[in-house]
């Protein structure tokens, strides 16, 4: 079965979860995410919280370095994302907030299904047999 599993994985310890999920399960992560969360504008002095520890501090978000920090420090996290998913068995949907999402849907669905195909084990020869002929065939040997 498909698992559609939408979540911003900002939150720790849940790659355990999902693999486990993965082993039995085709897992898609959704993800959708915001660009006005990864971008930090100039607008001064701000007082940030740390969701972590709960500790503000002041940040100057006209300094250029901050900004270009602030940048970088959400595309590592985006990377390491889409690794631990990868590497726990999940497929990545990316959605952004400001682009439809029907184009993104078709185009992931259209690549999975091309690397599906890529890496099947190639079928034995003739006609495949129909889910009615499936039907009727005995769920185990008869003995006589």
């Amino acid at each position: 079965s498909v698992l559609f599993i939408l979540s911003d994985f900002m939150a720790d310890g849940w790659g355990g979860a999902l693999e486990r999920l993965a082993r039995r399960h085709d897992v898609v992560a959704v993800r959708l995410t915001d660009p006005r969360e990864r971008t930090l504008p100039d607008a001064g002095l701000a007082a940030l919280a740390d969701p972590e520890t709960g500790a503000w501090r002041w940040v100057d978000t006209s300094s250029a370095a901050v900004r270009e920090h602030f940048a970088r420090a959400g595309a590592a996290f985006d990377a390491e994302v889409e690794r631990e998913l990868s590497r726990r068995g999940a497929d990545l949907l990316p959605l952004d907030t400001t682009e439809p999402y029907g184009e993104a849907l078709v185009g992931f669905f259209r690549r999975r299904e091309r690397r599906r195909a890529r890496t099947a084990w190639p079928r034995a020869p003739g006609p495949s047999p129909s889910r009615d002929s499936r039907a009727r065939e005995p769920r185990h040997a008869e003995f006589t």
